[in-house]
């Protein structure tokens, strides 16, 4: 579950991203690498590997560019 924020500006735009609002990651019902570790496996990934994520950004347009 993610939420995208924009606003739109006349030089350009701004943003705010968050994801995973659950936090839910498979490392914390299952292990991500199998021993031995000289020669390991991976099981199926079938979750997300990373956490909450929040992120912020700014795209901005080139000079003389019309909407």
């Amino acid at each position: 579950m993610g939420l995208l924020l924009m606003r739109n500006f006349k030089w350009g735009t701004t943003f705010v991203n968050f994801e995973n609002f659950t936090d839910r990651r498979q490392s914390r019902f299952s292990p991500l690498v199998l021993p031995p570790h000289d020669n390991p496996e991976f099981p199926e990934i079938y979750a997300p590997t990373d956490g909450f994520i929040f992120s912020v950004g700014v795209i901005i347009k080139p000079f003389g560019q019309k909407r």
